[in-house]
């Protein structure tokens, strides 16, 4: 196969965007795409490679998994192996857990499964930047491919080139048509899992096909779309864009473009062959591994979030240890001269097993890590940890109620007169918040109270609806539903004396002071007209959503507990808080204004009006990024507003 260094020039135009796109850069939005373009690249080569083999009569799967072997483990292994005292030292327990779980699906090829089915809410949510081996994601997806890309070559060859290519053609088709539903229903899946991802690669072995019969071509112009392509998509995608689906065309197509037009002769060509840009391409499988635990384990060490000068310095620092690792392990290990065949199986064996048995061991001694004596002179399950849950995602509300319209004793519903019908005397209703704040309003109001939530619909006004994207397609109307079902529900159950609205109020990020405003009038118009309908008094109150800093205050906590930062350290200022925050706040304070009985929840966090707490009394306030309290702070913060009450009355 003759060499071809704007490849490797193309392969730094991959690794790059992906670097700066984790280092926060908000110019590198789509940077993420660089993954997509090295696996059109690999497809091509892998490709090319089998079928010259192929041809030449001298193909072998041995041959073929030795190779992969000696391009992927070594460096692997070792960036892993590297990872495990700092994620010992330096994770809670429930991350090391997870980082135990990682090492042994690595390992397999199969850590795309694993984040799949542990990585919450998908790939570009803020938990995700705290798992060191969380990019391994993509070496998944090619293993899983090279595991039966060759044996499909090896039993079609005898069809000719020709129906091989047009039966990729139809497999690459299947499997986007597979990402387009996917991205609409399986969002998460659709990310991580070979199937709907197997297209891009397929867009590489095709690319090989093509250039097999008729060679790289010369044209500047179509070469000049397909970088242009590739740059657009760095530049204009996304967190927001769905992906993998019809929109990864862009890249993936560019690269086509580029593989089979972009000639030496052409100026593409000759830029992606500039002598940087080949350096960084030979170095970039490498830089790729270490990016990303030197990202993590600077975000796990820091209080605060790492400066961009910081991340521009980790960044040189991943091409530094990409060029050590190039150029003393990966080059050693592919050198047939330095291991044979059999030495390289049987290091490959070892390396496979090494993390998977250091990851099985930190696993079964699971509870050496929740025992640890933190910083704070307690142990971690004195906090609430476990060696399995992310205190992120602890459930909050009445723990056994399951999210949508159900009227049921799980969800805090009793039966009063003994004749099936099951009510309560205070309702909560609401997105996700309606949960958090049940532990507080039982301790501030009498009788029972229930939740009637559906995460990421917020309550009441239809015209205001936008639940979050990301639950799927039947997301408006799903929420639309279950509002009229609340709505309808509250109106006609006489046991009910306190409706408690709580939401996040999302519907407030993108709107101007002034929008803000209009919205709070429109809110209470709304509210006004609903309880029109009453044939009896109800009491309204509103259950705000805590105030949050600029950075995630629970990951903040972490840190205090495990690296023994000051308690104050996680304090923030009333006048620092969040940009969805002080919208909040603006709302809240609009509905405060028009008399609707707000409760003192953020007085409770700021005590003296100006300084906010997200860690009171070994107490941590906040359970995430997004505002939601914990049962235990809920529960404790509306401790604190009896005691109050209870003494003024005093």
């Amino acid at each position: 196969m003759k060499y071809r260094p704007e490849i490797d020039g193309l392969r730094a135009l991959a690794v790059l965007p992906v670097l700066l796109f984790h280092a926060g850069f908000s110019l590198f939005s789509g940077g993420y795409v660089g993954v997509d373009v090295f696996f059109v690249i690999s497809g091509y080569l892998i490709t090319t490679i089998l079928i010259n083999d192929l041809e030449n009569n001298r193909f072998s799967i041995l041959n073929f998994y030795e190779r992969r072997a000696r391009r992927i483990l070594p460096a692997l292994t070792f960036m892993m192996l590297i990872c495990i005292p700092f994620a010992w030292n330096w994770m809670l327990p429930y991350q090391t857990d997870v980082f135990a779980k990682s090492l042994i699906y690595v390992s397999l090829f199969a850590s795309n499964i694993f984040f799949w089915r542990t990585g919450g809410d998908g790939y570009f949510t803020p938990n995700t930047e705290e798992i060191p081996l969380l990019h391994t994601w993509s070496l998944g997806i090619e293993e899983q491919y090279y595991l039966l890309f060759p044996i499909f070559l090896l039993l079609t060859w005898r069809f000719g080139k020709k129906r091989i290519f047009w039966m990729l053609v139809m497999v690459g088709i299947l499997s986007l048509g597979i990402s387009e539903w996917g991205w609409r229903n399986e969002r998460i899946a659709n990310f991580y899992l070979t199937p709907t991802r197997a297209w891009e690669l397929i867009s590489g072995s095709i690319a090989a096909f093509i250039i097999i019969k008729r060679g790289v071509q010369t044209n500047n112009t179509l070469s000049l779309i397909g970088l242009a392509a590739i740059l657009f998509s760095i530049f204009a995608y996304d967190n927001n864009t769905p992906f993998p689906s019809i929109y990864t065309l862009a890249p993936v197509l560019g690269v086509v473009l580029i593989i089979l037009f972009a000639d030496k002769q052409t100026f593409v060509a000759k830029v992606l062959s500039t002598k940087l840009l080949v350096g960084i391409g030979l170095i970039s499988y490498s830089t790729y591994l270490w990016h990303q635990p030197l990202f993590v384990f600077a975000r796990l060490r820091l209080l605060d979030p790492p400066s961009i000068s910081l991340y521009l310095v980790l960044s040189i620092t991943s091409l530094l240890l990409g060029f050590l690792s190039w150029r003393f392990i990966e080059r050693p290990f592919r050198n047939k001269n330095f291991l044979t065949r059999d030495k390289i199986f049987v290091y490959s064996i070892l390396a496979l097993l090494i993390p998977i048995i250091i990851g099985k061991a930190i696993q079964n001694n699971s509870d050496y890590f929740l025992y640890q004596i933190t910083e704070d002179g307690k142990p971690y399950k004195y906090y609430g940890y476990d060696n399995y849950n992310d205190p992120r995602n602890a459930p909050i509300g009445y723990i056994s109620c399951k999210g949508g319209f159900n009227i049921t004793p799980e969800c805090g519903f009793r039966d009063f007169n003994d004749d099936g019908n099951l009510s309560a005397n205070n309702i909560v209703w609401g997105d996700s918040y309606a949960q958090h704040a049940i532990e507080f309003v039982q301790l501030n109001e009498e009788g029972s109270t229930a939740q009637i939530s559906l995460p990421s619909c917020p309550p009441f006004l239809s015209q205001l609806e936008m639940p979050d994207s990301s639950r799927g397609a039947n997301s408006i109307v799903e929420c639309q539903l279950f509002n009229q079902k609340a709505q309808e529900y509250i109106r006609n159950n006489g046991s009910i004396n306190n409706l408690i609205i709580s939401s996040r109020f999302y519907y407030v990020k993108n709107l101007s002071n002034d929008e803000i405003i209009k919205t709070a009038r429109y809110f209470k118009e709304q509210l006004d007209n609903y309880l029109k309908t009453f044939s009896r008094q109800i009491n309204v109150k509103i259950f705000p959503p805590p105030y949050t800093p600029p950075y995630d205050p629970s990951s903040c906590v972490n840190k205090i507990l495990v690296h023994g930062y000051k308690t104050y350290d996680c304090d923030f200022q009333i006048d620092n808080l969040s940009n969805l925050s002080n919208k909040q706040n603006l709302f809240i304070n609009e509905l405060k204004k028009m008399g609707l009985s707000i409760y003192p929840l953020n007085e409770l966090i700021c005590k003296d009006g100006i300084k906010c707490s997200a860690f009171i009394d070994s107490v941590r306030i906040h359970r995430d990024n997004t505002g939601h309290l914990t049962n235990i702070s809920s529960k404790y913060l509306g401790n604190k507003l009896r005691e109050q009450r209870n003494l003024h009355l005093d």
